[in-house]
């Protein structure tokens, strides 16, 4: 595996973020593991990336997240802490407002969960109102009653 910190092609941050899953900060390249670009994931224990989901204390509520940067771990990479244009969030963004785990695979949400037995973890914050988040995933998290 590799770590490396890459700061981005730009000297603004909109010029970089194009696409969903646009992103640069510290990036990994390890886990062997098939992606879809601008999807959260969490480390699993065996070493690959699996889809996040709130709905579930065991899909990403404590473990490691990262944001796919293309379609494979390890030659695209996964960025665990930086900036990031996210794939399609639900709800509407207000810059430095929280980002949340979603309730759904691989989302974020602008919005938190808000149904018995779903997990608030935030994951970031808004910078823009064309999807740009900072993510750097809080390692906290709370299970709704």
């Amino acid at each position: 595996g590799a770590f490396s910190v890459n700061y981005g092609t730009h000297t603004q941050m909109t010029g970089s973020l194009t696409a969903a899953g646009d992103g640069y900060g510290d990036i990994v390249k390890f886990g062997g593991t098939t992606t879809t670009v601008g999807n959260m994931y969490y480390l699993d224990s065996d070493g690959t990336w699996e889809l996040t989901n709130g709905t579930d204390d065991s899909a990403g509520a404590k473990e490691l997240l990262a944001i796919a940067l293309g379609i494979n771990s390890d030659i695209d990479g996964m960025l665990l802490k930086g900036f990031v244009k996210a794939a399609t969030p639900a709800g509407t963004q207000v810059p430095g407002a929280p980002v949340y785990m979603r309730a759904s695979n691989g989302a974020v949400s602008y919005v938190q969960n808000s149904t018995s037995g779903n997990i608030i973890r935030i994951v970031g914050y808004g910078l823009t109102t064309n999807n740009h988040i900072y993510f750097n995933p809080d390692s906290t998290f709370v299970e709704i009653a």
